[in-house]
């Protein structure tokens, strides 16, 4: 709490110091332009204007959202304290706190000039009305070419329907043999109770890196044997993105350390992918053509041959997209892999379920034993979210949730940990249940659906990636959950971060071949440390 209140008296200090410069430079600026001696009254008493002006909007802010519960504001800086509870890094769990201490509905100043906040641990279906756009105001900043970053309109419309056709079901099932043969890399190497980077969370952040590389950009992605480096700049763009997100505008200022590794992150990003960008465009020259098989052939084939006037694909847009694929995919992916791993070690008799499943269903009826297995991930995802909060904004339209107005022009954010664990919602959310999403045989009680948690999010920005994630993760763990039995680790200590996504320290797991009896597996670090 110690760095939380001088980063509060920091930003009191700086917001304080230009306030006093504006007033200061506009009393001057109107004294110079005046000529006559009245004006010098007129100078000195604008200013003080200009800040009742201030004060006005700011208390006019907080009478409009009165009547909604939350932690009580500061002028300055909002709510920022509530926000900071855990440090940047945690405001996941200081929005759960938030839900359970004053209800669904919470509101949550930003710092002054900046829009408020409204957090949910509901999903109202009007969170995907089509006036309902994402909050960009920290995309725009780092990714603002990309689907990501653009704004919502003409342009991103034509984007978002050229890169679709690449993430539907069909295409994913046509990419699958290239994901699935980084998974086989993995799986026989721990099957000789080794790791291929150090420990079980290190192989499944590579294992997820390269193969969502391998599905966007098949034959030119560059599978290292390190991926370190690329790894660490995706997390340093999720951390500018997240500080971004719910900080003030001017914490550049403040932090101009933390913008510069932003801005080296964006530069290592952009130089490796745009490396794979112009192997393709190499490889299209040689061969006379591209037929476009894979999001990176989408690219190039928008980039030589666009589809016309106001939606063609300039080069930076091309590399900036493969960017946001990949910062919005790999660590969700492997995020969610280690908390479905974690879950089923702590509960066996959900993992002898799945894998007897897939024993009965076989090759023929994989598709079957698979359903089950979606069902274990979407459980994850619900009790685990990957990407922990979403937001949207209207420029026009308000919405009531829990009999409460939000007025137009605030960022609704839902709390997918919360609205995971909401009892209206989930019965029994607190208990890892696959079967929750499958109706039982002579039930009259319905299948819940994970679409009530909006993990993948809504509207017109939804995760475009979504069945991609779906298939690779299914298959992958399915193929985990045949070749192992998976054993809790009990003596590691595990702390997470979130910033975009959610980063474990450690997967407290131990993959047990089961040609080899449990009791006589080697204690390989199968975990991180």
């Amino acid at each position: 709490m110690k760095s939380t209140a001088t980063l509060l008296k920091l930003y009191e200090c700086i917001y304080g110091f230009v306030v006093a410069i504006l007033l200061v430079v506009s009393g001057f600026a109107l004294a110079r332009i005046s000529s006559f001696p009245a004006a010098w009254l007129l100078a000195a008493l604008a200013p003080l204007g200009l800040l009742a002006v201030g004060v006005a909007l700011r208390l006019r802010e907080f009478r409009r959202y009165a009547h909604i519960p939350g932690p009580k504001p500061s002028f300055f800086v909002g709510n920022l304290r509530s926000l900071l509870l855990h440090e940047h890094g945690a405001r996941d769990r200081a929005l759960v706190e938030m839900h359970r201490l004053y209800g669904p509905v919470v509101k949550i100043h930003m710092a002054w000039g900046n829009r408020p906040f409204v957090s949910l641990s509901v999903a109202p279906k009007d969170l995907g009305h089509k006036d309902m756009d994402s909050n960009r105001v920290a995309d725009s900043t780092v990714l603002p070419r990309s689907l990501m970053g653009l704004k919502r309109g003409e342009r991103h419309t034509a984007h978002r329907q050229q890169m679709n056709p690449q993430f539907a079901p069909k295409a994913v099932q046509q990419g699958a043999c290239r994901m699935e043969e980084v998974s086989a890399l993995y799986l026989g190497t721990w099957k000789s109770g080794e790791t291929r980077h150090g420990s079980l969370k290190a192989d499944l952040h590579h294992w997820s890196a390269n193969s969502l590389g391998s599905f966007l950009c098949g034959g030119e992605w560059d599978q290292r044997s390190d991926l370190s480096a690329y790894l660490a700049a995706i997390g340093e763009l999720e951390e500018a993105i997240s500080f971004r997100a719910f900080h003030p505008f001017f914490v550049r200022w403040l932090f101009p350390i933390r913008a510069s590794r932003a801005r080296v992150a964006y530069r290592y990003l952009f130089d490796h992918l745009e490396a794979v960008l112009e192997r393709r465009l190499q490889r299209r020259s040689r061969a006379g053509g591209d037929e476009a098989r894979d999001a990176l052939g989408r690219l190039v084939s928008l980039k030589l041959d666009p589809s016309g006037g106001k939606a063609s694909w300039s080069h930076e847009e091309c590399v900036e997209e493969l960017i946001s694929l990949v910062a919005g995919g790999t660590d969700a992916m492997s995020y969610t892999m280690a908390q479905a791993l974690y879950l089923l070690s702590r509960n066996p008799d959900v993992q002898d379920e799945a894998r007897a499943r897939l024993l009965q269903a076989g090759d023929a009826g994989k598709r079957a034993g698979g359903l089950f297995v979606l069902n274990i991930l979407h459980e994850t995802m619900r009790l685990f979210p990957p990407v922990p909060f979403s937001s949207k904004i209207s420029e026009t339209r308000s919405m009531e949730v829990e009999g409460l107005s939000i007025p137009a022009r605030t960022n609704v954010m839902w709390m997918k940990t919360a609205v995971g664990l909401n009892e209206a919602f989930f019965a029994d959310a607190q208990l890892f249940n696959p079967c929750r999403f499958a109706a039982e045989p002579g039930s009259e009680r319905p299948a819940e659906s994970i679409g009530s948690a909006m993990p993948f999010g809504a509207g017109a920005r939804h995760c475009i990636g979504r069945h991609q994630a779906e298939y690779l993760l299914t298959h992958f763990l399915s193929m985990v959950i045949r070749e192992f039995e998976l054993v809790p680790v009990h003596d590691v200590a595990v702390t997470f971060s979130a910033t975009v996504s959610v980063t474990p320290s450690s997967v407290p797991v131990r993959l047990v071949p089961l040609s080899m009896p449990a009791k006589i597996c080697p204690t390989s670090s199968l975990f991180a440390h």
